[in-house]
């Protein structure tokens, strides 16, 4: 026959909770044939619609196959992307088998990450391809058993960093995610950040716990670029984006501007870097404690509080060296007026780095320790403007 609808609300079904989900009905798979075209206007699922759903669906002997799936993925009634694909599902064995593919195509960026100001719009577009298999008796069971392959090859976005001057850059990437027989989920992409080469590896958590909604899911995330890399070890609380979190960090350099091309403005020049923290997330704000490692040489240590609910983010610590060596390098500062367009939490970075890296400036010029030149030059007061806008972001003690 045939199967129309107007619209289906998935929130209203029921869903696959726990291990006591009613198992397959492979008997009466087994005992009937299906020639079924089917046509769904919009299905809504949370924030997510589907529009223009349709498959043809044939059951023969216990063999259930859907193919030509096709639709269009919506946000707030726009259009991002587009899937097609098909599976079958053989209940002929003991234990149901699953497998099939899918493919998606014209995936906007903008839809995925709101906060990002992309460069022309109509080129942000992603292809992805997909294969999945599974078997079990039950559904919960053959989800928790998924393996699952999503890969994209040469994948490029463009996208402005913030700041008045708007300036843009390019990432070009391959990209692939999957997990095996419910395993972990691990996710690689290798490109290029601009000019900058990057690696970047994460694995969470099995599929288990995001089906049981375990509170706290294991992360851990690597990134590497020439000279450098940055490693996060911990948990997340779910759902996702998560409220609370507690991660261990390590940020390692052959130099601290090796990863500029992180931030907005440029890290200073502070020779060889290695500093491990813990950083938990809570419902007021962020905590740094257990800070340990080398600054260009020096020790360190101390803690950070980073309270996010107060009229100003107010900044509180605690930081000690047993010896400091005064930095080399030098950094201008931004002027105050070019207010950027970022986070709470880049405000804040980018405030403490620049007026550290103004003061460490200024006291390696009245001291004369900086670089000498063979010129000798009159002695002045040293000057420089001022972060207001900076200054004005954030409360520090």
């Amino acid at each position: 026959g045939i199967f129309t609808s107007k619209l289906i609300h998935v929130d209203e079904l029921s869903r696959p909770g726990d291990e006591s989900d009613s198992p397959i009905p492979s008997e009466a798979m087994r005992a009937i044939d299906v020639d079924m075209n089917m046509a769904i206007d919009k299905v809504q699922s949370g924030g997510l619609e589907l529009a223009g759903l349709a498959f043809t669906a044939g059951l023969q002997a216990g063999r259930l196959t859907v193919e030509s799936v096709q639709g269009t993925l919506l946000v707030q009634k726009a259009a991002y992307g587009n899937f097609h694909g098909g599976f079958t599902m053989d209940t002929k064995g003991p234990i149901p088998t699953l497998s099939g593919k899918a493919s998606f195509d014209h995936v906007r960026y903008e839809h995925l990450f709101p906060g990002v100001q992309f460069v022309n719009l109509t080129e942000n577009i992603m292809n992805l391809d997909g294969r999945f298999s599974s078997s079990g008796t039950t559904i919960f069971s053959m989800l928790n058993r998924s393996t699952i392959l999503l890969k994209g090859e040469k994948l490029s976005v463009k996208f402005n960093r913030g700041g008045d001057d708007l300036q843009s850059v390019q990432v070009i990437s391959n990209l692939k995610v999957e997990t095996v027989d419910g395993g972990p989920f691990r996710l690689y992409a290798e490109g290029v950040f601009g000019d900058k080469p990057f690696r970047f590896r994460s694995s969470t958590g099995p599929m288990r716990g995001l089906l049981k909604n375990t509170e706290l899911w294991p992360v851990n995330v690597r990134l590497d670029v020439p000279q450098a890399l940055v490693e996060l070890d911990g948990h997340v609380q779910l759902p996702l984006p998560a409220e609370e979190f507690t991660l261990q960090v390590l940020v390692k350099s052959d130099n601290l501007r090796d990863l500029n091309f992180l931030t907005t403005s440029g890290f200073p020049d502070t020779g060889p870097v290695e500093i491990n923290g813990l950083v938990t997330k809570s419902p007021v704000g962020y905590h740094v404690t257990k800070i340990e490692g080398s600054l260009a040489g020096s020790d360190v240590k101390g803690h950070v509080t980073v309270l996010t609910k107060e009229i100003r983010p107010r900044v509180t610590g605690k930081l000690t060296a047993e010896s400091y060596v005064l930095g080399t390098g030098k950094q201008l500062l931004d002027e105050p007026s070019a207010q950027k367009k970022k986070s709470t939490l880049g405000t804040i970075v980018d405030s403490v780095k620049g007026i550290g890296s103004m003061a460490m400036d200024t006291v390696t010029d009245t001291l004369g320790i900086g670089n000498k030149s063979n010129v000798p030059k009159p002695k002045e007061i040293p000057d420089f403007t001022f972060p207001v806008a900076n200054l004005r972001a954030i409360d520090l003690k």
